[in-house]
């Protein structure tokens, strides 16, 4: 079953005084000053939500404020029942909840005036033992986010960790929930990772800083590094009891696929394998890419993409490949033409298989004849010959750090 997150539902209503003529005093030719109702900070809706278990959610409501600045007083109801009353605390955490059950979230936030504003947060509960949640953590004086999915855990395990990152654009969170990653780590019992990028200067939407500071050209320095980001992530992780460091696998398309190969070089004795979706590298950043030994990689890529172009470009694919199979020492390769189970979506897939002496030599590249800048098996306009997701698990599944 899929996690859903069925209505975020934001209403405003409000009342002046009590009376239920609400604000109509506003219109009126009075001079007299009308006591406005809280409002909330457009675009941030609230309330917002950072945890969501079988039996809990977590619920935060601090962007609303008054107009006035008056102090304001919370009432939380879980429906029509009414839970407490907040004068200070802009957060709470809802307990004692049914496992897989949709529930109404009321935050009803009053000044002294008895101006009301009312907000509605409708969510459902995970089946029993998951949880989902978003994590931030303090990287070079910045407040990072990364998003996680635990599966059920009754014997307390330790588990695989898969770590995707987002295409440009992309969020993290609530994404992650529904996320089809949850679908398979629920049912192969691992944990998903989703990090935040943040946005770069010049730009208005998140994307990964994939390249050296000193190949980035005026308008592209950052201040930051997502490398030293994703390190605290594994920090992170692998300090948890039920986290296997011996199978952590990176993966990310386009944007999230020149940082999972940008990041490899620096995590790569933390790593069991990594692959990339319609990613690469940039073109100073490949002379100074090195692997220090073998890194198990899946390469998925479009051969009519037009956002990152296999090839044409001023890295290909055949320039990354050249350095990983080095590293890798690949001695053969086999070609199957697999089957074009969906005869609609104008592509076929072509997968080569490169061994080594080792399974930590593998390089499987699967080549999405006429696929363009899409995952295949997940997005409609994509080749739907394959699930990307489920391809990318099979290939980690098969690998660990220790291989290597």
């Amino acid at each position: 079953m899929r996690i859903s997150l069925l209505t975020l539902c934001f209403i405003f209503l409000s009342s002046c005084g009590g009376s239920s003529t609400g604000n109509s005093a506003a219109t009126s030719s009075s001079s007299t000053a009308v006591n406005l109702p809280p409002m909330s900070s457009y675009p941030t809706y609230y309330p917002t939500f950072s945890r969501i278990t079988d039996a809990e959610i977590d619920v935060a409501w601090d962007k609303i404020q008054d107009p006035e600045q008056e102090a304001l007083t919370y009432d939380i109801k879980l429906g029509d029942e009414n839970l407490f009353t907040k004068t200070s605390i802009k957060n709470t955490s809802i307990k004692n909840l049914t496992p897989q059950t949709n529930y109404d979230i009321n935050v009803f936030a009053s000044d002294p005036a008895g101006n009301t504003t009312h907000a509605l947060l409708t969510l459902t509960t995970l089946p029993a033992g998951e949880s989902v949640s978003l994590n931030k953590i303090n990287v070079e004086n910045l407040t990072r986010q990364y998003a996680i999915f635990k599966p059920n855990n009754p014997n307390h395990e330790i588990m695989p960790v898969v770590i995707i990152l987002h295409g440009a654009g992309g969020y993290a969170w609530p994404a992650a929930i529904y996320d089809y990653w949850v679908t398979i780590a629920r049912r192969e019992h691992f944990i998903f990772v989703m990090p935040q990028a943040l946005v770069q200067i010049g730009n208005t939407y998140p994307s990964w800083a994939a390249r050296f500071a000193t190949d980035a050209s005026p308008s592209e320095q950052v201040t930051w590094s997502d490398v030293l980001f994703i390190n605290k992530v594994l920090d992170e992780l692998i300090s948890q009891d039920d986290v296997d460091a011996n199978k952590i696998y990176l993966a990310g398309m386009s944007s999230g696929g020149y940082m999972t190969f940008f990041a490899a070089q620096d995590t790569q004795d933390r790593l069991a394998a990594v692959a990339s979706i319609s990613g690469s590298l940039a073109k100073d950043t490949l002379g100074k890419f090195a692997l220090d030994k073998p890194l198990p990689l899946l390469k998925m890529h479009g051969t009519a993409d037009t956002v990152v172009p296999m090839y044409n470009t001023d890295v290909t694919w055949d320039d990354i490949f050249n350095v990983w199979s080095q590293a890798n020492k690949t001695t053969t390769s086999t070609t199957t033409e697999l089957s074009d189970i969906n005869k609609t979506d104008s592509s076929t897939v072509t997968l080569i298989k490169f061994r080594g002496d080792t399974i930590a030599s593998d390089i499987d590249f699967y080549r999405i004849n006429n696929g363009g800048h899409s995952v295949p098996g997940i997005e409609g306009e994509a080749n739907q010959d394959i699930n990307a997701y489920e391809v990318i698990w099979e290939f980690f599944k098969n690998h660990q750090l220790s291989d290597r």
